[in-house]
This record gives C-alpha cells, structure tokens and sequence, in this order.
C-alpha cells in the first residue's frame, strides 16, 4: 500500500492537474513501467516526462485563453450593442459597432494574409462579430462588403467555447510529434480519441481559409453574387450581381474595355472507318477510328464595364503584375451588376474586389485543395 502511494505521488508533477486528464493517462502508459520491481523508475520518467514537456504547454494555453476570453468579453457586447440597434433598423449603425472590435490584420504588399499563427489567438474571439456582420451585409445585400468579410474570416478560427476540449487540442496540437507516437496502436478508446483529434489539428493554420472560402462560396446563396467566366456565353443575366475576372491589361479608369478573338477548329461530319484503333481486353469491344470534316469557329468577347471608382493602385498594369498566360496578362476580380451577359457584357456599378489573399483567379483556376470544402457560409 505504501509503494502504490509513492508511486502515485510521484506520477502527480506539480502542475500535472493542468494537463489534460486524458494525456496525463497516455504519458503514464507510455512512459511509465508496470514491471515489477520497476514502478517506481517508471512513475520518476513519466512524472519528468511531464514536468518538462507538458506542463509548460498547458500554462501556455491558460496565458493565451485568458487574453481570448477578454476579447470574447468585448466582442459579447459588441454583439448585444449592434442587435439592439439592427431591431431599430440601424443597420449601418449595427456594422459599425461589429467592425469596432473586429482587429485589421494587415495584409503585405502583395495582398497575401498571414498564415502563420498560434492555434487559439484572441482575435479568434472576434469570428461571431464577423458572422454577425456577414448577416447585416445579406439583410443589406451589401455585395461588395464580400471581400472584406473573406478576408476577416480568413485569418480566424472558430474556436469551440469549451476551454478544457480547447486546452486539449492546443497539447495536442503542441506536442504533435509525441502524441502520434502514444496513440500510434489505438490500444483503447482514449488512444483513438485522441488520434482522431490530432488528425484533425494538423493543419488548423487553414482553419481560416476554410471559413474565407466557405463565405466566398456562400455570397450566391446569401447575396445573389454569382460567380462568372467572361468566356462562358451562357454566364450573365440583365439584373444579377457576379464576381468575374476580368484581363487587368486594360483596367486603368472608370471605363473598362476589352475584347478578345479566339479562333479554333472543331470536328464535323464525322463517320467511323474500319481502321481499328483499340480493342477492350475485357469485353473485347473494337474501336474504330473516325474521319471527320474540320470547321474553323471564331469567338469574340466583349467587355465594357463602369467602374463606380478608378481601380486601386494594385490593380492597375504594371510589370510587378505580369502573368505567364500569353497574350492576355494577369487578371483582376470585378463585382459587378450585368447590364448584358456574354459574349457581349455590359456591367456596371462595378467595383475592383481584392482577393488577391485567397489566390489568383476567383472564378476560374480554384485550388484543388478548397473544391472539397463544405463549411457551411457565414451566418448559416
């Protein structure tokens, strides 16, 4: 009995009750020693164990909790402050009390946002502030308020409000490296847990670009903002609001005009031949190949767009915005009300919308990483 209190204190480091119950477990059965005669030596390496790499993280976390939870503090009345007056149809009023406490992060010259940051950061507090703005801009269908509040999301994460399940995954996200190698055999279901949480902290620096990409996704359910290719005919109706990228070669004030001819053959008349061209080894169907007749079709687009305001100075052509697609230059993202749609577009009230920090082309070449994202919109 006196052997198992020793043991017992010995596996309880000063400090230890701030680490996660769950972890303190895994580090006693990892580090520790059941044999015989070895306890004791057991218990002194996982108590160091976790004197020197655990305890340390989890006072970290108690450091960077306490400066989130003041901001949520400010945040909540904010909050309050700007529903009060959206009842009085102050809606105006209401943003301006939401973007009181929503921190600008700074963007570099080249319209990049951050990605490096601690996994809770007390601007992460200030995301219901953002939802709550995204809300009043739909109710506003304020359209060109989109890029701002992408940009605001994008450098956030949504944190759980649970400050034990959040401490949690900040040791976990801490000391990923360790925890991969406790949980490695998923022996019991604490393992398991805790395996599936690591998995999913990994790559919490893009928690951010999965809210920003989400809202951006959403503005067509939420706004009518509809993405649009100036090459696609069938893109663009009288009276819809789009997001379309747009050749910035020829964006230097308030008129915009650009046309482009594009000439290609296309295959016609086609009939089968009896030379083979391949032959299916499982089913053994034969391929044939065709002759066809070639027609040459001309395209020509057209766009004329009214800017409400000349462009910002990052968006006008410059060697530093120099692109590799031949002929056609870098481009830039207009929202715009259609006039008329393609191939002939009209659009006014438009208005330059920075998104250079999501990536090139909005509209068109999106990452393949963001084509799986399903987090729900801002205000869903």
């Amino acid at each position: 009995m006196i052997r198992l209190l020793i043991v017992a204190l010995l596996v309880s480091p000063a400090g230890a009750e701030e680490v996660p119950a769950v972890i303190v477990k895994l580090v006693k059965a990892y580090r520790g020693d059941t044999r015989p005669g070895r306890e004791q030596e057991g218990a002194e390496n996982a108590k160091q164990f976790l004197e020197e790499n655990y305890v340390p993280v989890a006072r970290d976390f108690t450091a960077a909790w306490t400066k989130y939870d003041a901001r949520r503090a400010e945040v909540t009345k904010a909050l309050e402050a700007a529903a009060a007056l959206e009842a009085d149809k102050k809606l105006d009023e209401a943003i301006a009390a939401l973007k009181a406490v929503i921190t600008i992060v700074p963007a570099d010259a080249k319209g990049a946002l951050p990605e490096q940051r601690a996994f809770l950061e007390a601007r992460d507090a200030e995301v219901p502030a953002i939802l709550a703005w995204a809300k009043l801009a739909a109710a506003k269908k304020d359209v060109y308020a989109v890029p701002e509040i992408a940009a605001a999301l994008y450098t956030r994460r949504k944190v759980t409000g649970d400050p034990e399940a959040e401490k949690l995954l900040w040791v976990i996200k801490a000391q990923a490296s360790d925890v991969a190698t406790m949980t490695v055999n998923r022996n019991d279901a604490d393992e398991v847990r805790v395996g599936k949480l690591l998995y999913g902290v990994r790559d919490s620096e893009r928690a951010g670009q999965e809210l920003a990409w989400g809202y951006y996704f959403a503005a067509d359910k939420q706004l009518g903002l509809k993405r649009a290719r100036y090459e696609d005919s069938s893109h663009g109706k009288k009276g819809e609001w789009v997001i379309i990228d747009v050749p910035l070669s020829k964006l230097a004030g308030v008129n915009y005009k650009y046309s482009e001819t594009n000439k290609y053959t296309v295959p016609i008349n086609c009939v089968l031949t009896n030379r083979i061209t391949g032959i299916d080894p499982v089913t053994g169907s034969v391929r044939y190949a065709e002759k066809c007749d070639f027609k040459e079709v001309t395209e020509k687009f057209e766009i004329k767009a009214a800017l409400a305001a000349a462009p910002p100075a990052w968006a006008k052509p410059s060697a530093d915005n120099a692109d590799d697609d031949p002929g056609i230059g870098a481009k830039v993202t207009l929202i715009a009300l259609v006039e008329h749609g393609g191939p002939k577009w009209v659009l006014t009230k438009a208005q330059v919308a920075d998104f250079r920090f999501l990536g090139r082309a909005m509209t068109g070449g999106i990452p393949d990483l963001m084509r799986s994202i399903t987090q729900p919109g801002a205000g869903d």
